[in-house]
């Protein structure tokens, strides 16, 4: 008899506890089968290009989003290019895709999930006679809730991500929200006014950021980083500098607490723990100076309350 797949199938942006418990119970359900798990995940996301002008920014790069998926203990993932030839399929033609070209067993599906371009007209016990008519037998998980008895959403993280409310989205996620990029040159006016910055210029465009202020961080190597950057809590600026008259894109600058080395080119993951101040215009680089020693304070006593 060949051995058992467990599947699961979706966008999995961001890899939050909803997403970890699916994982769990579906690692659980494969051992008891002596099976193996598989994820299935797209790129680009469907909304890209399906519905590009509603599409969500990214939660998470999709190569951090399949090096989490890994950590959780997966066997394998595979990313599916999505196209439109891809979204024409129905839920049956895509079913029997997975048992044909994957060899797809079981499928464990989120407890709202859909799929097929006939998805919306399905009800659970048609996906399920689907499913067996290919030889797969489909289970869904329960919602994982929070708060007021609302699922854990990608949707939710991303709505506490806009208001700034990080601890929210650390609690929703598992972890703290993170922003990956690669250490550029930028004008030194941080290291003028005693505190030098590294100059963050992201990896993913299209990830998330929270609203312009003050952050409370912790910065990390990235895999395979040209630098290697000891594990640091920092104060991270987002914004547009509005005290040296405005920039177009957001500016995302780092000061890392208790280093000074050279570091362009290094690929950093900084970890935005708490949203510490709004962002200001300030009268003179003087006033600016004194603010910034006032929110390297503040920031250091965060980081010792959460170590």
């Amino acid at each position: 008899m060949d051995q058992a797949l467990v599947a699961t199938l979706g966008s999995f942006d961001g890899i939050h506890r909803g997403h970890q418990q699916l994982f769990v119970r579906m690692q659980a359900f494969a051992r008891k089968l002596g099976g193996r798990t598989l994820v299935l995940t797209f790129d680009p996301h469907p909304a890209e290009l399906l519905r590009p002008e509603a599409a969500p920014p990214h939660l998470l790069p999709l190569a951090e989003n399949m090096a989490y998926i890994y950590a959780a203990g997966v066997d394998e993932v595979e990313v599916e290019l999505f196209t439109r030839e891809l979204a024409a399929r129905t839920a049956g033609e895509y079913l029997r895709h997975l048992a044909t070209d994957y060899g797809v067993t079981h499928l464990f599906l989120g407890y709202d999930h859909r799929f097929g371009s006939d998805g919306r007209q399905l009800s659970p016990e048609e996906y399920e006679a689907l499913a067996a008519d290919c030889g797969i037998t489909l289970l869904r998980d329960v919602a994982l809730l929070y708060g007021d008895e609302r699922p854990i959403s990608s949707s939710a993280i991303r709505r506490a991500i806009t208001e700034g409310a990080m601890e929210e989205a650390r609690e929703l996620l598992g972890r703290p929200h993170s922003c990956s990029g690669v250490v550029v040159s930028g004008q030194r006016l941080g290291r003028r006014l005693g505190f030098p910055t590294a100059n963050l210029q992201r990896l993913d465009p299209l990830q998330l950021l929270p609203p312009a202020g003050v952050y409370a961080c912790r910065v990390y190597s990235l895999p395979g980083s040209t630098h290697f950057v000891p594990e640091r809590g920092g104060m991270l600026y987002l914004g547009s500098r509005p005290t040296l008259g405005g920039d177009l894109e957001p500016s995302i600058e780092v000061h890392l607490f208790d280093f000074d080395a050279e570091i362009y080119g290094a690929e950093l993951r900084v970890e935005l723990l708490s949203r510490l101040a709004p962002e200001r215009r300030f009268a003179s680089l003087d006033e600016l100076k004194t603010a910034l020693s006032v929110y390297a304070d503040e920031t250091r006593a965060y980081l010792a309350a959460h170590p």
